[in-house]
């Protein structure tokens, strides 16, 4: 395929931050659409529209234990890129990303557009669940570390250069549960993260990572 094609991409991003006079609302767990999302978690386990509705409704009342329109608190932080697992979101990881936050990271976590994801919206489109049986693996790996090596590329400018001034980018750490930990294991030998990334593999599922590097031996 065209790897050079742009395309939107999105992302949560957890960092360390302060309020600001008024108190900030807290995020919303269940990213938007909700209908759209609620719809396909309960695709995943083979539920009709309105049991999914019926059953999942409750998720739109979770939120975060992070906060929208906080300030980037004083200093340079070290970034974590974390790429979640098969039928994962932007935001399920979340107690784990604002925790690491708490502790003085920046987290970017994006939704990846290779089928693996429950769901991915963007403004450009919606992609929805792909299957393992249908998906081929390799491909889906060379997506998403392309899709990492945009978040570093892009992170500087996001939000009108709200984190610019925040950012220690002389090394970053590279974290990934399950399809993610094979995601992250091939991009730790891409640039820009080649010599400078740490890895985390959380319950990493390596078949796919594997098969990739047999390809390219």
């Amino acid at each position: 395929g065209d790897n050079s094609r742009s395309y939107l991409l999105r992302a949560t991003i957890f960092f360390p931050g302060v309020h600001q006079g008024t108190p900030a609302q807290r995020e919303r767990w269940l990213p938007s659409p909700a209908n759209s999302y609620i719809n396909a978690l309960g695709g995943l386990y083979g539920l009709p529209k309105c049991i999914a509705m019926l059953l999942l409704s409750p998720l739109r009342l979770l939120r975060l234990h992070a906060s929208t329109g906080t300030a980037v608190a004083f200093g340079r932080w070290p970034v974590v890129f974390f790429s979640h697992g098969l039928c994962g979101t932007r935001t399920m990881y979340s107690a784990f990303c604002t925790e690491l936050a708490s502790h003085g990271f920046i987290v970017v976590a994006p939704e990846h557009t290779d089928g693996s994801a429950c769901l991915a919206v963007t403004s450009e489109q919606t992609i929805p669940y792909a299957r393992r049986t249908d998906a081929d693996q390799r491909q889906q790996l060379q997506q998403r570390v392309r899709e990492l090596v945009g978040c570093w590329n892009c992170l500087p400018s996001v939000r009108r250069g709200k984190f610019a001034n925040s950012l220690d980018l002389s090394s970053c750490v590279l974290v990934g549960h399950s399809f993610g930990g094979a995601t992250v294991l091939c991009a730790g030998g891409a640039s820009p993260f080649r010599g400078r990334s740490s890895l985390v593999l959380l319950d990493p599922w390596i078949g796919p990572a594997l098969s990739a590097f047999h390809g390219h031996s």
